[in-house]
């Protein structure tokens, strides 16, 4: 397909229309923005230089996504109070035109969605966190909402921009890494939907002929003299730095291309990094910078709670946090907004679950090094933190924007070695909000040792219940007359075969008032005259009870000898009764379950305790929550 050529309206410069549909073009020569009609271009005036933003991506530059290849034809400049940003129109082979941005090491691919914009809420009623049904495309989440003004433009658009046009949007949150844009233009309704997806920079496949090269961080700094105290200071990020706290002094410091002016204080405490500003380190799979250090706290029944915020940036602009509060470390990384559902006191992300902790007004105490928006110290956002140890799910809100994030937990030991500190980071103190609990563990290894030992007891149970045949070996009903109160009893013989086997003597008193009988005696070796002595005081017991296979009470021996035995018994009794028996049975090889269940019971003690452990240390979890 040939090339539209035109004339510049102020220079007469030949234009080239690159792709078809272009409808805005800037002369390269003369600046000159010019709307393309029928006939001509229309002159619209001269617009202002592009801000130098350090980014991967450039006029010309040509890429492939899914499949599809793409030039990138323009670029818009867009500037929302607290610095600029571009959004870079790319136009496909087969004619259908996108926008992408940058945002901290993501790229965001968008296209006009077909929606119908009656649905789509006004301006003013997209509050951040609420939730949009965009019909076949889905539900998304406001994310943020913002105001930007047109500073300048570049090369050639699919639509009319004016200089210093203002534009309303919100910006949206889709699950599995979707993205879009609720496009107001100056209005309060909806003119237009730009939908898309996050994509790696490694997704665009974008050529490095004229894209700019991705410096290394250490090639990019420069540095500034601090306007309070003149203290020389080298930028670590200067493309991305929005505030700066001076090293030196109490500085807050707004950097632009001329240097820096005070724009506040940097601190209203006194606090210094435990990680230095300017160390780097290989964490969780990717290689940080240390770029800022900031202190931020919230006071609950006025009581102030501080914690540390380490800001780490990788060399491809992703930016990542380190989180300490009383010792404690997380490393912290964004989540999608709309990956996340909160109700009833959990928030879910995919199919895990986690609890409420608490809730506040987090306010920035101290600002060190260079952060990448426009902070303030003093200003304060709502937080909500969500606890599935050793995670933690927080929530940022403010009346324009949210963010979500996920904490996991770290080890000093691990940034020690990670950042090659000289200084021991310290001992954490108390029990942490996401602080794995260590006890678990041992409960669950001890658990598995108490059933595997009380599994082996009911084997040994099973085995010694069909090996153990309960005979009665003796029985014998015996009159309580004058006779045996005074010179005793003595049974008939019986015989026990089986060696160190167990025997239970049992005694049923028939008819006698119970705690005016008692009775002494001994199982007696025939051969040796070996005495085994016991002592016995029944209860009442009717006569239906002599067919009861149990003794009313009973004695056993553990471990008797084989051989012939006789019982001697030696009744006490306020008075004879003839009419009234005692009646001995002795069983041989019982089986006792008193003593595998006690066995089991100690067994299960370790456990137990270590169960009352892991309790207590939750509960020291939870009492630093807002349900303490």
């Amino acid at each position: 397909m040939s090339r539209k050529v035109s004339r510049c309206p102020g220079c007469a410069a030949r234009i080239e229309f690159d792709r078809p549909g272009a409808l805005l073009v800037v002369c390269e020569h003369c600046n000159l923005a010019s709307w393309r009609t029928d006939v001509k271009l229309e002159r619209i005036g001269k617009v202002a230089e592009l801000a130098p933003i350090e980014s991967p991506i450039a006029l010309g530059a040509e890429g492939r996504l899914g499949g599809a290849a793409f030039r990138v034809a323009g670029v818009v400049e867009l500037d929302h109070g607290r610095g600029p940003w571009h959004e870079w129109a790319i136009r496909f082979e087969d004619g259908a035109w996108a926008w992408l941005a940058e945002a901290q090491g993501q790229y965001l691919v968008t296209r006009a969605a077909d929606v119908e914009l009656a649905s789509v809420p006004a301006y003013g009623r997209a509050a951040p966190g609420s939730e949009l049904d965009l019909g076949a495309h889905g539900r998304f989440v406001v994310a943020e909402r913002g105001r930007g003004t047109v500073t300048t433009f570049r090369g050639e658009l699919p639509e009319r921009i004016e200089p210093g046009a203002t534009r309303n949007y919100a910006d949206l949150a889709g699950p599995a890494g979707g993205f879009g844009t609720l496009d107001y233009g100056p209005k309060e309704t909806c003119e237009a939907v730009f939908l898309g997806r996050r994509h790696e920079f490694a997704e665009l496949g974008l050529d490095g002929a004229h894209a700019q090269a991705r410096v290394e961080r250490k090639v990019l700094a420069k540095g500034l003299a601090c306007p309070k105290c003149q203290g020389s200071i080298e930028l670590a990020d200067p493309s991305g730095v929005e505030r700066l706290g001076c090293p030196y002094c109490d500085a807050l410091l707004s950097p632009d291309s001329e240097g820096a002016r005070v724009v506040g204080v940097n601190r209203t405490v006194k606090a210094t990094p435990r990680i230095p500003l300017g160390a780097r380190g290989t964490l969780r799979g990717g290689e940080y910078e240390v770029i800022a250090f900031l202190v931020r706290s919230v006071r609950s029944e006025g009581v102030r709670y501080p914690w540390d915020e380490y800001l780490l940036r990788r060399a491809d602009g992703a930016y990542r946090w380190l989180v300490c509060s009383t010792g404690h470390w997380s490393f912290v990384e964004p989540v999608n907004l709309a990956d996340v559902k909160r109700s009833n006191g959990l928030a879910r992300l995919g199919a895990d679950a986690f609890k409420h902790f608490s809730s506040g007004e987090a306010k920035v105490d101290l600002v060190l090094g260079e952060v990448y928006w426009q902070v303030e110290v003093g200003e304060s956002v709502k937080v909500a933190d969500y606890v599935a140890p050793p995670r933690m799910l927080s929530f940022e809100t403010t009346q324009e924007e949210r963010i979500a994030s996920l904490g996991h937990y770290v080890e000093p030991r691990e940034l020690e070695r990670a950042f090659a500190l000289a200084k021991p980071l310290g001992a954490p103190q108390g029990v942490g909000a996401i602080q794995p609990n260590p006890h678990p563990t041992a409960v669950k290894q001890l658990a598995r040792a108490w059933a595997a030992l009380a599994a082996l007891l009911v084997v040994l149970l099973l085995y010694f219940a069909a090996t153990h045949d309960h005979r009665v070996v003796y029985e014998q009903a015996f009159p309580l007359t004058p006779s045996a109160l005074e010179n005793g009893l003595v049974g008939d013989e019986f015989e026990l075969t089986a060696n160190r086997a167990n025997a239970r003597l049992e005694l049923v008193a028939v008819g006698l008032p119970e705690g005016r009988f008692r009775c002494e005696g001994a199982l007696v070796e025939v051969a040796s005259q070996r005495a085994h002595a016991f002592s016995l005081a029944p209860r009442e017991a009717s006569p239906a009870e002599l067919g009861d296979s149990r003794g009313d009470c009973s004695f056993t021996w553990g471990s008797l000898p084989a051989g012939r035995y006789r019982v001697r018994l030696e009744p006490h009794a306020a008075e004879a009764h003839s009419d009234r028996t005692v009646d001995v049975r002795v069983v041989s090889q019982n089986l006792h379950l008193a003593w595998p269940f006690l066995l089991m019971a100690l067994l299960a003690l370790p456990p137990l305790v270590w169960m009352l452990v892991a309790a207590g240390f939750e509960s020291a979890r939870w009492t630093q929550s807002d349900h303490a």
